[in-house]
């Protein structure tokens, strides 16, 4: 009941954005948006949440922070055109839980959820 209601919700934001001419609306950049049980989505911004990316990504190096942090910044450049975000992360009590980043190519990696947060359909 509760995965129905979370999709609804994520169906009903995205009809919103597609829904939008003139004025782009950026999921998660400027808008936070609650999906349920505590739980926020929204973009990725700054070092801080690149040093979160690096952390749990299994193939961290020392040059990896620099490159999460270039993809996000350009995701932010991007959705200011496109009217998308698609760095994004989930948050629980104001830390970051899990996370999404697109590549600079524009496909979708560094899929994370913390373990604690697992099945929950957050991913």
């Amino acid at each position: 009941k509760l995965e129905m209601k979370r999709m609804r919700q994520l169906d009903i934001i995205m009809k919103d954005v597609e829904q939008t001419s003139t004025t782009p609306r950026v999921v998660g950049l400027k808008n936070v948006i609650d999906i349920g049980n505590g739980y926020r989505l929204r973009s990725l911004n700054g070092t801080q949440d690149a040093k979160y990316v690096d952390s749990i990504w299994p193939y961290s190096s020392s040059k990896s922070l620099k490159m999460i942090e270039r993809q996000i910044d350009a995701d932010n450049r991007n959705s200011t055109i496109t009217g998308y975000s698609c760095c994004l992360g989930v948050e629980y009590d104001k830390q970051l839980v899990g996370c999404i980043i697109r590549h600079r190519n524009g496909s979708l990696g560094i899929l994370h959820v913390d373990n604690d947060h697992r099945r929950k359909g957050l991913g």
